[in-house]
This record gives C-alpha cells, sequence and structure tokens, in this order.
C-alpha cells in the first residue's frame, strides 16, 4: 500500500469540490479524488442553474423567503440567510474563472422571480465544470478512477485522509490534515434516478463509520419529470426551466391539473409536483409535459432535445414524464464552513447537510450552495493549524459474510423505492428495517480496506439505505420530501425537529435551539 501526504484530500470531483480546490491558497498541495471522471458528476449533469437574485426587481430577502416556503418549516435560517446573501459572491467567483451566463433569465418552480441564470438554456453543469477545470492551478492534482474505501481515522479520533483503491486496483492511502467530503448524494440507492448511476451515499457512510453525525436523512427529493421511453424506463431529466418557459403537466386527455393543486400551478414546489404526478400515474393514468408553448425548443433547451430525438420523440410536443429519485436534502452534519462533527473532516455540497435546503430542495439551490459552501470551507481550512498526528493505528475487525442473493444492487432499489419512495406507511418500511439494520449494523464494525470495491459499494447502499429507512419510520408526520400516507399532515411536535444520526444511535433533536454548528466537535 502506498502512502502520499497533502495539505488538503478532497473527495468529489463535482462543482463543491472543485470550487474548494480552487479556493484554497495555491501554496497548498491539494489532491482531487474523482470516483470516475468530472463528466461522470452529478454537477456535470445539471441543467437547469445557479440561482442568485442580481435583478433590479429581485433581493436575496425574497430568495431567502422563496427557500424557507420549499423547505417546508424545516430549514436552518441563519444558514439559508448566508447562502442567499452571498450568492453574488458566487457569481463573482464563477465569473473570475470564466463562465459565461446567457443573457436570459430563468424562472423555476417555487421562485416568485426569474434568478435562475443558466448556461445554453440546458447545459449549466457541462459549462461550469468545464470553466472550474481549465481555472486549475498546477498545486491540484485530480486522481481519477479512485474509490474511496474508508476514511483514516487516528488514535484521537481525528480524520487524516482516506484510503482509496486505483482503477487498476492499486490501494493507496492518502493523508491530509484536512479531508473533505464533497461526493454528491445518493439518489441511485432508488430504482429511478436522474442521476448517473454512482450516487449511492458513500461519502454520508464513510462519516458515519468514521463517528460523524448524519441528519434528515429521511428527505430525499424526487423531480418530478424524467422523461419515459417508449418501454416505459426512465432515461434522463427534463429540467424544471422547460415548465418555467411554458410548458405544462397534463393527463392522458390533455387536460392541464396542477393548477387545481397549488396556487403556483406547474411551477409548485417539487414535492407537490412529483406528488401530483405520482397519484396520476398510481390510478394508472399517464402524465405527459406539453412543450408545445415552446417556440424553438431546440434552441433553448439543446440537450433535452437530443435526448428526446435520441429516444424517437424529435416531433413529440407531449413528453411522457414520472418522477424519480434526484437530491437528498439530509446528509453529514456540518456548519456553512464545511466542518463536521469530527475533526480534520468537512463536508460540502449534497453530501452534507446544513440545513438550508429543509425538507425540499428549492430548484437550482444546489449549485448555488456547492460554490457558497466551497468558498467557505476553504477559507476556514486555510485559517487553521493542525495539531492532529497523522500517523494511525491500523484497525482490526471481523469479515461481513454478505447473504449475496437477496442483498444485490438491484434488489435493494427495488425495495428503496417500494417501501420509502414518494409515498411510505410504517408496514413497509418497518419490514425493510427488520432486513437492513442488523447487516447495516455488522457493516460498520468491518475494516472495509480488506474488502473489493463491488463490496464496499455494497455496503455503502446498505448502510445508507437503513439510515434512511430508519428517519422515515420515526419521523411521524409528512413534511416535504418526506410524506406518509399513515400520517398525512405536518405535525405541530415535529415541528423544528431532526433526527441525527451516530453510528450506534439515532435521536430527535432541535434545529436552531440545537443550532448544527454547536454540535461540532462535540
Amino acid at each position: 500500500m502506498h502512502t502520499s501526504f497533502y495539505d488538503c484530500v478532497i473527495i468529489g470531483s463535482g462543482l463543491a469540490g472543485l470550487t474548494a480546490a480552487l479556493s484554497l491558497p495555491d501554496t497548498m498541495n491539494i489532491l482531487v479524488l474523482a470516483k470516475g471522471t468530472c463528466e461522470q458528476s452529478s454537477s456535470w449533469k445539471a441543467q437547469g442553474g445557479v440561482s442568485a437574485a442580481t435583478e433590479a426587481e429581485d433581493t436575496w430577502s425574497l430568495h431567502n423567503e422563496d427557500t424557507r416556503q420549499a423547505g417546508a418549516g424545516h430549514c436552518h435560517h441563519k444558514n439559508t440567510s448566508i447562502m442567499t446573501k452571498e450568492a453574488t459572491t458566487a457569481m463573482r467567483f464563477l465569473s473570475n474563472c470564466g463562465v459565461r451566463f446567457s443573457p436570459h433569465i430563468h424562472q423555476e418552480g417555487g421562485h416568485q422571480q426569474r434568478r435562475i441564470h443558466h448556461i445554453d438554456g440546458d447545459q449549466t453543469g457541462v459549462g461550469l465544470i468545464t470553466a472550474l477545470l481549465n481555472s486549475l492551478t498546477p498545486n491540484i492534482e485530480i486522481a481519477f478512477h479512485h474509490t474511496v474505501v474508508e476514511l483514516a481515522v487516528n488514535a484521537e479520533g481525528c480524520c487524516i485522509g482516506a484510503h482509496a483503491v486505483s482503477r487498476e486496483n492499486q490501494q493507496q492511502t492518502y493523508l491530509s490534515p484536512a479531508t473533505i467530503i464533497a461526493s454528491g448524494g445518493c439518489a441511485d440507492l432508488f430504482a429511478h434516478s436522474s442521476n448517473g448511476g454512482g450516487s449511492i451515499g458513500s461519502g454520508a457512510a464513510l462519516a458515519l463509520k468514521a463517528g460523524a453525525l448524519l441528519t434528515d436523512m429521511e428527505f430525499m427529493q424526487f423531480h418530478p419529470t424524467l422523461l419515459l421511453d417508449h418501454a416505459g424506463q426512465s432515461i434522463g431529466l427534463v429540467s424544471e426551466a422547460v415548465r418555467g418557459e411554458g410548458a405544462v403537466l397534463v393527463d392522458g386527455t390533455g387536460n392541464s391539473f396542477m393548477k387545481e393543486i397549488h396556487a403556483f400551478g406547474d411551477l409548485a414546489p417539487r414535492d407537490v409536483v412529483a406528488r401530483a404526478i405520482h397519484h396520476k400515474r398510481g390510478h394508472g393514468e399517464d402524465v405527459f409535459l406539453d412543450i408545445s408553448s415552446i417556440r424553438h425548443f431546440a434552441v433553448q433547451f439543446p440537450r433535452i432535445a437530443a435526448m428526446c430525438k435520441a429516444h424517437g420523440y424529435e416531433h413529440s410536443t407531449k413528453l411522457p414524464v414520472s418522477p424519480g429519485a434526484h437530491y437528498m436534502m439530509g446528509g453529514i452534519v456540518a456548519t456553512m464552513d464545511g466542518e463536521t462533527t469530527v475533526p480534520g473532516l468537512y463536508a460540502i455540497g449534497e453530501a452534507a447537510c446544513t440545513g438550508v435546503h429543509g425538507a425540499n430542495r428549492l430548484a437550482s439551490n444546489s449549485l448555488l450552495e456547492a460554490i457558497v459552501c466551497g468558498q467557505r470551507v476553504a477559507v476556514c481550512i486555510s485559517s487553521k493549524e493542525s495539531s492532529s498526528s497523522l500517523l494511525h493505528p491500523e484497525t482490526t475487525s471481523h469479515m461481513l459474510q454478505i447473504p449475496r442473493q437477496r442483498l444485490s444492487a438491484q434488489h435493494l432499489q427495488v425495495e428503496m423505492t417500494k417501501a420509502c419512495g414518494i409515498v411510505r406507511e410504517n408496514k413497509g418500511l418497518s419490514m425493510l428495517h427488520s432486513q437492513l439494520k442488523p447487516i447495516a449494523e455488522m457493516a460498520l464494525g468491518v475494516d472495509w480496506r480488506r474488502l473489493s470495491v463491488k463490496q464496499v459499494e455494497l455496503l455503502h447502499r446498505l448502510v445508507v439505505s437503513e439510515r434512511i429507512v430508519a428517519a422515515a419510520r420515526l419521523r411521524t408526520e409528512s413534511r416535504g420530501g418526506h410524506y406518509r400516507s399513515d400520517y398525512r399532515n405536518p405535525e405541530k411536535h415535529w415541528e423544528n425537529k431532526r433526527i441525527n444520526h451516530h453510528k450506534s444511535s439515532l435521536w430527535k433533536g432541535d434545529i436552531e435551539s440545537a443550532d448544527i454548528a454547536a454540535q461540532t466537535h462535540a
């Protein structure tokens, strides 16, 4: 096993990770570990844009209001204010990296104003990541096709780096006084996802095993409009910006139904729209996105148009759609500066939970949070002097025998979608949790370095799936992205309450009276 030393190790090569790398001093030796390539990240696939109040008729406070409204009474107010206030700073950072947004600003669901800054309609992710890659300085090294299998933790309980395996199956240890998890979310734990297959919650699993707290794991966002092929399988995301430009959801008879469900109609918050479509499809009705009102659709949304053409919808004005898992609002407990409850370990982007998204993320706030927190974590790290020892003991633990036939990744996806999808209830959650809990508990006691990458990734899936199901079962109410058919309404006793997870326990705590920031290094 080869060991290398860096000033900072970043796990993840998407927008959050690259922003942090570029924001750190160029005197630091920085390593970015990418599981695949940058083009395989969720950031690269992003269609919508970056939300920022830059127009004369808009303000950060209106943006803040929309964020909290979408968050269903579960947002961390201080942190949402920081994010929306610092949006203009984030835009300046992107401009300095050579990002050039289109002059026409989009509007998306839940926003009162046009504030979605995009690149060539639906190619925002490609434009952002390309610009940041072109801005990399010599002190930043990217190691592609490296899977992190475990965090390195010393005898003091401090994170001191990461253990990874290369595509050539070479084991590597990268030691550093600062390790940032920016590895994205876990939408691919479900059968239908807007992501590309690699979003399995590895960051949350790694952090939990290292002793960090997780929170809000029950809040998974399901995007309303995934395009379906002629066989009914989801093939890709249709951006919310398409509805912002005039497209409407219709049923099989051509009836536009969202205006009867929410005051914002087709631009209602995502959880509302996703449940409405899920309800209709559950009753045997097809749902389509009618794009007939959008002139020059292929010009405005070239990426989506190419996807439609590739699947035989080139001349269609009604696109068959269905919801799919899209974004995890919960994750590793972190401050806006990225600090977690483990010294030396930081988390940003979708892997982190700062509380800014509440129970349901407002459209296009994910890219904004990635940039804001990417910049802030760099300031935090560069201002500190590490006192942790980079020497760490070898761990010894038992091997886990995984029941092969019943617990495949595909089986888990099907079971998670069935029991913990858009609509949940106690019976299904309890049955699935009873299957997952004993194996997930054993998995956290295993030395993951002794397993193959495929085995480790299955354990990551198991551990994170179990935490999602456990939290969904415990939260006996419906709020934002978490909907229980046996508890259909928000409950007073759950207001401002979040479910926190340690590797050996979970408990109910306050959002703001027990501030996330106060939990770090506790």
